[in-house]
């Protein structure tokens, strides 16, 4: 009878879907639901951070914001906030045009009323004639506290300060400059917690120690704990000074006469079952002997009748393993890794904490008072985080040791297969390789000395390959006639911006084949990876000498075509004559004429040939080489500030920290002096490190002084970019000083995120910038638009701050293109809300075209040149902020 009922009524639903009309088109669609009004009450408050404050995003936050919020959900009414300051938050509310005002104190002036929101949050004011609304507020506090009474604690919780500063005595500063090394107890055999390995404490209540110890300014010992009796006797004779890992059981601490402070550490327990056994309605709980909780929890929740006892927390797993026992009790910390480790794979935990309890340490109760006292002052001031970080990095440390075996337990049949298709991928691959290795080894040659952009020789073929070519020319040689040749153009970078890039290529390489046609006496040519710098190996052409053919190929490309727009060009030449006889090496030559190209570009002159004192400056960068690591170890390098400021205000912003190389040998040399050189020979990336550390440094001075610490700018290498465990060794820095996130900002050129091989942006580069911002740093684009792709480089990095480079507001000055393009790339960073700010400003006029521009900040020498660090802090700020 029913299935002929289903039957019939899926006909009638056919019906309907079929022939919608017209008995479809008598049924009236639903009411809508009436949405009910909700009061909106008027709060005035006064911003302070942790109490009621908006955050970068422009969303409230605070305790005040949160607990009041909740008080407004039981009253049905939603909160309309304005600020401004007590005094005229409460001028409005006695006017009628506030509701509600959060304050400090209880005001009961001026037809005032206020009720208490409880002790560290303030109270409400409103008007006294508004009983109503009294009423309201009573009964709304009153049912928060009643259905959540350790609401107002979590709130404190969440916005305590970073840092509880440690406030010690000066009887407990005495008495801590008297021990100098306090001696503890402590559990052993409780990795990750607690454990002893070669006689040294390890673990994470090792860690805390290390943290407390460096707070105190002292060292503390650790021995593994004995039996109770021995070490109760051990501490109460003065033998040790605390034991430092205590169940929070202060029953047991009363009968013994021992102190318990603050608790430290919070350890979760699950449980965990044999999934091959049903769980009976009396499960027998396994215990490991002398673990503090089987008094508290174990014992006071089960009969005697269902505990039994085993001597350690693996027996306890092997006997649920064989069916001794129905659960055990053991950390979350550690209860995959205790499965895993005994291959115990038919157990399991639900997951969920069953129970947990605290770690405190114990002090006796006839030593010191003045221990306890210190004791309980830093376990105050260790923050949460510092004790999540190493929770997080036990937990990490600890690995699964028995994954494959699991993996193998639970999915033979998948495993099978995994291993069959990973013995054929291996097959195919061999083959591949093979089939490639050829075609592959062809190319070899030409991807290690081609450039892959412009399809001429790069710097290795010509380093290579220079001894060989000056051989097969040794009659020019004894004549004097052979001569080494580095060219480099003007704002090259900048043509790159304005020009499509492979137009401009295709000309640049268009002129440089005209110049080889016009000029034989070129004989061999090369560029450097970057394509900025092309080397020649020349001969002096017949009735020209040296310097008149260089100043003809500089005559020969002055005025470029791209596209169909001539455009000239500034060549910057640097000369080496090959010496007649001398044994010298290609390295040394087109070092020489680098220096001497690069002496063209400081001095503004179009061709420099290599002379005496350049030779000087080489053997003095090769004394520079010899000295730069003992320099850096005895600290010879010093930080110095430029300060970094708004053009509106002219109050300071922060500051980049620039190096100076203050060398007994050199005596002091600024960074123009070393830094190329550093680049170069990768010492930059150490350098970078040192700098990074001193400017942490004084940033976390100033902070423990409760001293204004403003964000200060560090530049890091494009060498680091590629620097293997960079982002480690980063993470590592910003934990070990534990600043606040944006305090230290890495100022990185855009073109270390070019991959020069394909001149595209490299993969990793967004990973790189997200991993640096979470650690805690903010992120400058550094010499933005002297590039390759700098658009592309806003597109798909998420940097804080755009630093436009000097050249482009020099240019600006000069032409109203440059001009236009300055104003346009200042109001793209803002609306990518990225802070913008321009540097190299030497003038009032060039301070004025940014603010008539729109830009916001800048850096350069009319404002303030780069100082030392003291100097900036004392004298400086104090004027500028």
């Amino acid at each position: 009878m029913s299935k002929l009922f289903r039957i019939l009524q899926g006909l009638v639903f056919l019906a309907l879907f079929l022939y919608p009309h017209p008995l479809g088109a008598a049924l009236p669609p639903p009411p809508l639901p009436k949405l009910q009004t909700v009061p909106v009450l008027r709060v005035g408050y006064v911003p302070l951070p942790g109490m009621f404050f908006k955050d970068e995003h422009g969303l409230y936050k605070g305790i005040a914001f949160e607990y009041l919020s909740t008080v407004a959900s039981y009253m049905n009414c939603s909160l309309d906030f304005s600020p401004g300051t007590e005094e005229e938050n409460l001028e409005k509310l006695a006017a009628g045009e506030l509701d509600l005002v959060p304050t400090a104190m209880a005001h009961e002036e001026q037809g005032l009323a206020s009720l208490s929101l409880g002790p560290s949050i303030g109270y409400v004011a409103f008007q006294a004639e508004n009983e109503e609304l009294r009423h309201k507020l009573q009964a709304a506090i009153g049912e928060v506290d009643s259905l959540a009474p350790y609401y107002r604690f979590h709130l404190l919780e969440r916005y305590r300060p970073m840092e509880i500063p440690l406030s010690l005595t000066a009887e407990e500063k005495a008495y801590l400059a008297e021990k100098k090394v306090l001696h503890s107890l402590t559990s052993e055999g409780q990795p990750p917690y607690t454990y002893f390995k070669d006689g040294e404490h390890l673990g994470i209540i090792a860690d805390i120690m290390e943290i407390i110890a460096k707070d105190l300014d002292i060292s503390i010992t650790s021995a593994p704990l004995q039996s109770s009796e021995a070490r109760l006797h051990a501490m109460n004779t003065g033998e040790i000074d605390f034991i430092a890992d205590l169940y929070d059981d202060y029953n047991w601490a009363a009968e013994n006469e021992v102190w318990l402070t603050k608790p430290y550490l919070k350890i979760d327990y699950v449980a965990v079952m044999n999934r091959d056994h049903p769980l009976p309605d009396a499960p027998v709980i396994a215990c490991a002997r002398g673990h503090f909780y089987n008094r508290t929890y174990t014992e006071y929740h089960y009969p005697s009748s269902q505990v039994r006892y085993y001597p350690t927390m693996q027996d306890c797993l092997r006997a649920v393993h064989d069916g001794e026992a129905d659960i055990v009790f053991t950390k979350t910390l550690t209860v995959q890794n205790d499965i895993y480790a005994g291959g115990y794979l038919n157990l399991y935990t639900p997951g969920s904490v069953v129970f947990s309890h605290f770690v405190s340490i114990g002090v006796s109760r006839h030593a010191d008072p003045r221990l306890f006292s210190i004791l309980n002052k830093e376990i105050s001031h260790l923050h949460t985080q510092q004790i999540a970080s190493i929770l997080t990095r036990h937990a990490h440390s600890m690995g699964e040791s028995g994954t494959l075996f699991a993996l193998i337990y639970y999915h033979p049949m998948k495993t099978i297969a995994l291993i069959g298709l990973g013995f054929l991928l291996l097959l195919l691959a061999m083959g591949l390789f093979f089939f490639q290795k050829r075609h592959y080894h062809k190319k070899l040659y030409h991807m290690a000395y081609t450039d892959p952009l412009t399809g001429l020789h790069n710097m290795a073929w010509l380093t290579q390959n220079l001894p060989e070519l000056i051989s097969q020319q040794s009659r020019l040689r004894e004549e004097g006639k052979l001569f080494v040749m580095s060219v480099t153009l003007d704002r090259l970078a900048f043509m790159k911006e304005t020009f499509d890039l492979k137009l401009l290529m295709e000309s640049m390489l268009a002129t440089l084949q005209n110049s080889r046609t016009e000029n034989p006496w070129l004989l061999a040519d090369g560029i450097n990876s970057e394509g900025t710098c092309l080397y020649f190996l020349c001969c002096e052409p017949e009735g020209m000498s040296m310097r008149q053919a260089a100043e003809k190929f500089i005559r020969d490309g002055t005025v470029m075509t791209i596209g169909k727009l001539p455009t000239i060009f500034t060549h910057r030449v640097g000369l080496m004559p090959v010496p007649p006889d001398d044994d010298v090496s290609a390295s040394w030559l087109l070092d020489c004429a680098y220096s001497a190209k690069m002496e063209a570009i400081a001095t503004d002159q179009n061709l420099f040939i290599y002379d005496e004192r350049l030779a000087e400056q080489y053997h003095q960068r090769q004394e520079m080489e010899s000295l730069m690591h003992k320099a850096l170890a005895a600290q010879e390098f010093q930080v110095w500030l430029q300060p970094k400021y708004d053009l509106a205000t002219r109050n300071t912003l922060g500051a980049e920290a620039l190096v100076r190389w203050e060398s007994p040998e050199l005596g002091f040399l600024p960074p123009g002096a070393f830094m190329d050189l550093f680049e170069r020979n990768g010492f930059a990336v150490e350098l970078d490190y040192y700098v990074l550390e001193r400017v942490c440094e004084i940033q976390s001075a100033r902070l423990k002084k409760g001293l204004p610490a403003l964000p200060v700018s560090v530049n890091q290498s494009g060498l680091h970019i590629t620097e293997q465990g960079y982002l480690g060794r980063m993470r590592d820095i910003m934990d070990r000083w534990k600043l606040i996130p944006g305090l230290i900002e890495l100022e990185i050129t855009e073109t270390a995120f070019i991959d020069f091989t394909t001149k595209e942006q490299r993969e990793d580069a967004a990973q790189i910038i997200d991993d640096l911002q979470a650690i805690g740093y903010s992120l400058s684009m550094d010499d933005f638009c002297t590039g390759y792709s700098s658009l592309s480089m806003l597109q798909n990095l998420p940097m804080n701050v755009m630093k436009i480079d000097r050249d482009i507001l020099w240019s600006a000055e000069k032409s109203p293109r440059s001009m236009s393009i300055l104003r346009h790339i200042i109001a793209l960073g803002k609306a990518l809300s990225m802070s913008v700010l321009v540097e190299g400003i030497e003038t009032k006029e060039q301070e004025e075209l940014l603010i008539k521009l729109g830009c916001d900040n800048g850096q350069g020498f009319y404002y303030a040149r780069p100082m030392p660090v003291k100097e900036f802090y004392e004298e400086f700020l104090p004027k500028h902020s």
